[in-house]
């Protein structure tokens, strides 16, 4: 953060990055939500008022284990469209 702030919230996003990544790795399947009415979530978990709810990660058995690893590569971005060398972009 560059000494100008709290790193919480990135924080908390590595560590759902790797529960995703262990979940994937024992077969379970996951859903990283960021978009969700924080003051019903606190209410439904019985979250503190001073806890700052960040994001939401179910886990569980997918139907099928393809749908796990199941790529559409027609779907996916070549390298050029998402990456940039020496400049932004």
């Amino acid at each position: 953060m560059g000494g100008s702030g709290n790193s919480v919230d990135i924080e908390v996003t590595i560590a759902l990055d790797h529960l995703t990544l262990a979940a994937a790795a024992e077969g379970l399947g996951t859903c990283w939500i960021g978009a969700f009415d924080e003051g019903a979530v606190k209410r439904l978990l019985h979250v503190p008022p001073q806890a700052k709810t960040v994001a939401l990660m179910p886990v569980g058995y997918p139907s099928s284990a393809e749908l796990l690893f199941a790529i559409n590569e027609s779907q996916r971005k070549s390298n050029a469209e998402v990456l940039a060398t020496d400049r932004f972009s």
